[in-house]
């Protein structure tokens, strides 16, 4: 009985010959070869193959990455390693240790790695380890730690040994780098995220091609997302959440400006990079452009399954219904983005996908300043013209974004900040490190208010009293008999209750002098 036989699911012996032959192309050898390394009833089978034409041919595919239609292939047994059919793989479940599977030749290479998320990851298209501080070497970089694990790649802390630096090294998955699809996406990222050279935007080094996987190898963050940040802390200080969407806008605008869309801002794609752990975050940095895309095109331009690229909690009405994008579908991702880091709360919400793009199109979130009293009135605008439904009617650009947080901060700088630094103030010379110190000093806490206030306030009261309905003396003064002392005062401005009163000028005069009356006033008039 053939061995295959004995496996329903095991490809025909024939694809397992043209494999031997190097008469597929790359992508179905890469198949093949993903389904023999864990099949032992095709190990067998192919070793049985391989010993009727030449024991020592090795199998080998060709480099490009794009290359999918290819009929023949070129051996390289310099570039390519050998693939090892009998191996007797070893598999253990401690978390956090590497497995290991020994080569023919009593080498080792890593085989399986438990995840920081706990899931076991493969490690076996890693090259062998030339040291005891490394996981194993993917071309000329060296494995250090898997930092974690995703859907479609694995992300590891890696040494570029030919230019000395750390890098993070992003591998895509060889399972998913068979799905062409896949494959374009994780290459659009590369590409997007190398053209766009900018402080706020993560840099990409490299982009390639080793033991059929496909990488790319990025700027080494230190710091934290602010996904991570706001799982931890729930909410973040309006000051603070300004500054970070304010990073975030000046890079997505030189991303507009090379006619690029992100299409996925979300906190989880938003860096806070700090000078190592524990220290305040100094720079924003914008992560994964893996789904950016030409402004003015659709979900369907760039995604031939149909499908909808994007994270529901933060995607654009348009995007969600496959519509044509322009720039305005990633400030809407910003609105979302700052909505929840100053709330707390998603502005959009649902059990899943379908009832969160119900919600996009139908629910309007509740005001920013309704949720939380001390978010300036401002703000409140800011994110809701964000989040504007109708993407005509949103905030147009992010250049305008940044214009306006520093028009709040301009503000804030004359008229509400009593050491005058307004919502984004450096770091104090003399204390390197410790990141922007700002505070958003609630308007009637401060002396200049105070000031303008109670000159308002007393010609108000004036012209309050000159036009009521009580009688009059000839001084004008009504209710009051000539020679009194007329006690004014401007209203207890620590209150704030002008403000949120609701009630008018002249009701507020009269509570006004009240106030200042208990406390002895402040002016007299005498004949």
């Amino acid at each position: 009985m053939d061995i295959l036989e004995e496996k329903k699911t095991c490809p025909p012996k024939r694809d397992l010959e043209q494999l031997l032959q190097g008469n597929l192309s790359q992508w179905t050898s890469l198949g093949l070869r993903q389904h023999v390394e864990s099949c032992v009833y095709c190990q067998r089978a192919l070793a049985k193959l391989r010993l009727r034409t030449s024991p020592d041919d090795s199998i080998n595919l060709p480099d490009e990455l794009t290359n999918t239609e290819s009929n023949s292939v070129t051996r390289n047994t310099d570039s390519m390693p050998k693939l090892e059919l009998e191996t007797d793989h070893l598999f253990l479940g401690t978390k956090g240790q590497a497995t290991t599977a020994y080569n023919s030749d009593g080498s080792s290479i890593p085989e399986f790695k438990i995840s920081p998320e706990g899931t076991k990851v493969s490690l076996s298209f890693l090259s062998s380890p030339q040291g005891p501080d490394e996981l194993g070497r993917l071309g000329s970089y060296k494995i250090i730690k898997l930092l974690g694990a995703g859907g479609m790649g694995l992300v590891f802390e890696a040494e570029d040994t030919l230019l000395r630096r750390q890098v993070a090294l992003k591998v895509m998955k060889p399972e998913i780098a068979i799905k062409e699809d896949h494959r374009k996406r994780f290459l659009q990222e590369a590409r997007s995220g190398a053209a766009i050279p900018h402080d706020n935007i993560a840099t990409v080094f490299q982009v390639g091609i080793e033991n059929n996987v496909p990488y790319l190898a990025m700027q080494f963050l230190q710091g934290e997302s602010l996904g991570s940040k706001l799982h931890r802390d729930g909410k973040i200080p309006v000051d603070e959440s300004l500054r970070i969407i304010r990073e975030v806008a000046l890079g997505i605008a030189a991303a507009h400006e090379t006619n690029l869309i992100h299409r996925d801002i979300k906190p989880d794609n938003i860096w806070l990079e700090s000078d190592g752990q524990g220290r305040p975050w100094k720079r924003v940095k914008i992560l994964d452009f893996g789904l950016a895309t030409a402004i003015s095109g659709t979900e369907e331009d760039s995604n031939e399954s149909g499908m909808i690229m994007g994270t529901p909690h933060y995607m654009a009405p348009e995007q969600a219904r496959g519509l044509p994008l322009d720039s305005r579908c990633d400030l809407f991702s910003m609105g979302c983005v700052l909505y929840q880091m100053i709330s707390g709360e998603l502005a959009f919400k649902g059990d899943n996908a379908l009832k969160i793009m119900n919600a996009l199109a139908l629910h309007e979130p509740k005001p920013l300043n309704l949720i939380d009293k001390t978010v300036p009135t401002k703000v409140a605008e800011l994110v809701h013209n964000l989040m504007i439904k109708k993407a005509s009617e949103r905030i147009a650009s992010a250049n305008d974004l940044i214009k306006i947080i520093d028009d709040i901060d301009k503000v804030d700088t004359q008229s509400m900040n009593l050491n005058g630094s307004g919502l984004f103030a450096l770091p104090t010379p003399n204390l390197p490190g410790q990141g922007y110190q700002a505070t958003l000093t609630p308007w009637y806490l401060n002396w200049k208010t105070g000031l303008f206030a109670l000159a308002v306030i007393i010609n108000l009261g004036l012209l309050a009293f000159n036009f009521s309905s009580f009688d009059t003396n000839s001084n004008g003064m009504g209710g009051l008999k000539f020679g009194d002392p007329l006690k004014v005062g401007v209203l207890h401005s620590t209150t704030g209750y002008m403000r949120t009163t609701g009630k008018n000028v002249k009701d507020l005069t009269m509570m006004a002098i009240a106030e200042i009356n208990e406390s002895g006033g402040v002016l007299e008039y005498s004949d």
